[in-house]
C-alpha cells in the first residue's frame, strides 16, 4: 500500500503540474489556434509574399495549436 507523499511524488514529476507553466501552455494554445493565422496573414501582407504564404503558414500555426490542445486534454489540463 503506498503513502499519501510516495503518491503526490510519483505523479509530481510532470511539468504540466506547475500552476505557471498550465496557464503558459493555455495561452499558447490559444494564440497559435486563433491568433497565429492572423498574423501571418498581416506578415504577408507586409511582406509582399503571395497567398500560398499565408495560407501554409496559418494552416502550420492552426496545426500546432489544435495539437497543443490535444495534448492539454490528454494530459486534463483543460477538460
Amino acid at each position: 500500500m503506498r503513502h499519501l507523499t510516495e503518491e503526490t511524488k510519483a505523479t509530481g514529476t510532470r511539468r504540466t503540474d506547475s500552476k505557471h507553466w498550465r496557464l503558459l501552455l493555455v495561452i499558447l494554445a490559444g494564440l497559435f489556434t486563433f491568433g497565429a493565422p492572423y498574423v501571418t496573414f498581416m506578415a504577408s501582407d507586409f511582406l509582399k509574399r503571395g497567398v500560398f504564404f499565408s495560407f501554409t503558414g496559418g494552416f502550420v500555426s492552426l496545426a500546432i495549436g489544435l495539437l497543443l490542445v490535444w495534448y492539454l486534454v490528454k494530459r486534463k489540463v483543460i477538460s
